[in-house]
């Protein structure tokens, strides 16, 4: 019991607060990274966002080629396609945050039982039931919320790009001249 005190003494939320920002930071620079479409893959459940800032729900989407994608309009359930040029992005639905949501409400559970030990450390209680209690609680509220929101994940197109690229870039500050030149194959 004083040792979860002395913890919570120790570390200011201050400091808990900035570890939990950095480990959430790097946790979503891991997840983002870019996701393309493949040839010839089936995606079951899509938003597509047009050029024309409209988006249309599709079921069973195909990229049958290079520039076209065929799908099923979930609205109207007819098959219907469109071209990769009209399309800025996709977003393919993946689950929920059910469990993401849970987490953090079980934590937030924990959290409040915690700042209630530390206002009242003299009193002679047995925590247990209240960190599982409030954990438990918490953390079902927040899967329960979290189910109801969709997970989705966004879905690029793999840019065909040049055969070559030229590159010129001058630093007048440091007096040099950079020349550069790629070529893909």
């Amino acid at each position: 019991m004083n040792l979860i005190i002395d913890f919570y003494k120790f570390y200011s939320a201050r400091k808990i607060s900035i570890m939990l920002l950095l480990i959430f930071i790097s946790i979503n620079q891991i997840k983002s990274q870019p996701r393309f479409v493949e040839s010839g893959k089936k995606y079951s459940n899509v938003k597509m966002h047009l050029s024309n800032y409209k988006f249309i729900k599709a079921r069973n989407l195909i990229l049958t080629n290079d520039s076209t994608l065929n799908y099923e309009n979930s609205v109207s359930g007819s098959k219907e396609f469109v071209l990769i040029k009209n399309v800025k992005f996709i977003s393919e639905k993946r689950g929920s945050y059910a469990l993401e949501y849970g987490l953090v409400g079980a934590g937030i559970g924990i959290l409040s039982v915690l700042s209630t030990q530390g206002q009242n450390a003299d009193v002679d209680v047995n925590w247990a039931p209240f960190y599982l209690g409030f954990a438990a609680g918490a953390g079902l509220i927040g899967t329960l919320i979290g189910a109801c929101i969709p997970k989705w994940q966004r879905l690029q197109f793999k840019d065909k790009g040049e055969t070559f690229n030229f590159k010129f870039t001058p630093n007048i500050k440091k007096k040099y001249v950079g020349l550069g030149l790629a070529v893909n194959f």
